[in-house]
Parts: C-alpha cells; structure tokens; sequence
C-alpha cells in the first residue's frame, strides 16, 4: 500500500483534527465553526471531539511543563516498590514496573509530573497516597478506568489528567501503574 492509499483511507475526521491540532501547536487559533462550514457532514462530531482535544493538549502541556520528579527527601524511590503491600491480583515485579512507569522511568509515564515523585500531590494533581478517592472507589478495576478515562474536568486541582495521563500506555502497563497506585494508596510508608 503506497502512502496516497493509506491517506485516502484514513477518517477524515481524524485527518480534519490532525490538521487542526497542527494549526493550534503551531500558534494559531483556528474558529471550530470554520471546521463546521467547511466539513458541514462532520459538524456534530467535530463540536463533541475537538474541545476534549483542546483539553487534553492542555493536558499534555501541564505534563510537558512540569518540573522534573525529583525524589522525596529520605525515600529510595528506586526501591519503594519493594516495601509496598502487592495487591490481590498482582505481582511485586508488576508493582516494581508501575513504579518505573508512575516515575517516567518507562513508557513514558507522566504520573508524577502532576501527582508527584513522592504521591503527595501538586497543585496540578491530587496525592494518591491516602486511599481517598474523588474519581473512583479506590478498587483495582476503578484506579484503572480513571487512568484510562483521565480527568477532564478536575474538581480541585489545576491540571487535567488525559486519558492515560497522555501517555502511550499498553495493557500491561496500565495493569503496572494500577497495581503500583493501590499500593502506594495502602501504603503505611508515607
């Protein structure tokens, strides 16, 4: 398949938003109700989708313009993991790995850029290390629809989470992180 083919093949609403989210990132301020006239078939679905874009390039901006993780005074960060309850489910590997990714050591995880390097949140995202909960009810199976669902609107705090913290997250990864949240929200070593 030759790249003309592959274009022509491609949603338009997805190319319609590419060129969109290029024309932002390059500085312009492009009128979604010209989006509208010019693709008047894609209207409803350019209204629903490119605000949630908006949001989540501001997401992305938040995580990109974050001070680096630093360690928490006092705590191997490195080794955390291995000091955490594992939750049902899980394995000390799995948490170790959440750990790595929570800390943006792998797959590219941007976690602590808002939660911090140590969970107990900024400004831009609340702490983690409480077991309290304001989007999920702090199980396995909710920890992981939030992180997949992210946080658009946030109540208290000045960063949107996108889904998957705006991250390229894989089915194991997202289990990892998972895992290592719930330990580190049952942790006694705060």
């Amino acid at each position: 398949m030759n790249l003309e083919q592959e274009s022509s093949e491609r949603d338009p609403l997805e190319q319609i938003a590419e060129l969109f989210l290029a024309r932002r990132r390059a500085g312009e301020n492009p009128a979604l109700s010209d989006y509208e006239r010019q693709h008047p078939d894609l209207a409803a679905d350019i209204r629903d989708l490119f605000p949630a874009l908006l949001m989540m390039e501001e997401g992305r901006a938040c995580v990109d313009k974050a001070p680096a993780a630093a360690p928490a005074a006092g705590v191997d960060t490195v080794r955390r993991s291995a000091r955490l309850q594992v939750p049902p489910g899980a394995s000390p590997e799995q948490v170790t790995r959440g750990e790595r990714i929570y800390l943006g050591q792998a797959s590219n995880g941007t976690c602590a850029g808002c939660h911090g390097s140590n969970a107990l949140g900024t400004p831009q995202g609340p702490p983690l290390d409480r077991n309290h909960w304001m989007w999920s009810d702090g199980s396995l199976a909710g920890i992981s629809d939030i992180i997949q669902k992210g946080v658009l609107k946030p109540r208290r705090y000045q960063g949107i989470m996108p889904p998957y913290g705006g991250s390229p997250l894989s089915k194991e990864d997202l289990a990892a992180v998972t895992a290592y949240v719930w330990a580190v929200a049952h942790s006694d070593d705060r």
